[in-house]
């Protein structure tokens, strides 16, 4: 099976293909198949297994599920206020858990604002805390009220994680 994941990977670095370094681990069963790393992070720099990256739009998907299970066992619902987990933050008492995942909560996206993008390229291999992310946008006025409009923000999604890190029945 390790052989086979790895004849796909080496594929996704062949000929045509516009990535410098694949990290793999697969796991069946609780029992890891493959970790490994390929190619290179940086011009002469190999890839690591104990390298880290970003995961991106992957985060959506299970942080949506992940609240959409605790709507299904009634330990949370999609229109409590975001106050009731996160009482600090601005306009908490406005934004329900159901407006982050539908993006319809007027927070500022930190990813857009031009003093994170300096910050980010300043440090390029900074693991950032959700309270050092958040440091960027939740000061500022939103948007636009909540529920009234549509925007992508990477916001919504640190403070949902950070919601439902604190709601029952999970550590």
């Amino acid at each position: 099976m390790a052989d086979a994941v790895m004849k796909v990977v080496q594929g996704m670095k062949g000929p045509g293909q516009h990535l410098r370094a694949v990290l793999v681990q697969v796991t069946i069963d609780g029992q890891q198949v493959v970790s490994q790393a390929v190619g290179e992070s940086m011009t002469g720099v190999p890839a690591t297994t104990d390298m880290h990256f970003r995961n991106g739009a992957v985060a959506e998907s299970y942080m949506s599920t992940l609240l959409l299970m605790l709507v299904d066992e009634k330990k949370v619902s999609l229109d409590d206020k975001v106050a009731k987990w996160l009482p600090d933050l601005p306009h908490a008492d406005d934004v329900t858990l159901g407006q982050f995942v539908q993006m319809t909560c007027g927070y500022v996206d930190y990813e857009q604002l031009p003093e994170f993008t300096a910050a980010n390229y300043a440090e390029p291999f900074k693991l950032w805390t959700p309270k050092e992310l958040l440091s960027y946008a939740v000061g500022k006025p939103p948007w636009y009220t909540p529920g009234t409009n549509l925007n992508y923000a990477h916001t919504n999604y640190v403070i949902l994680g950070l919601a439902l890190r604190k709601s029952p029945g999970r550590t």
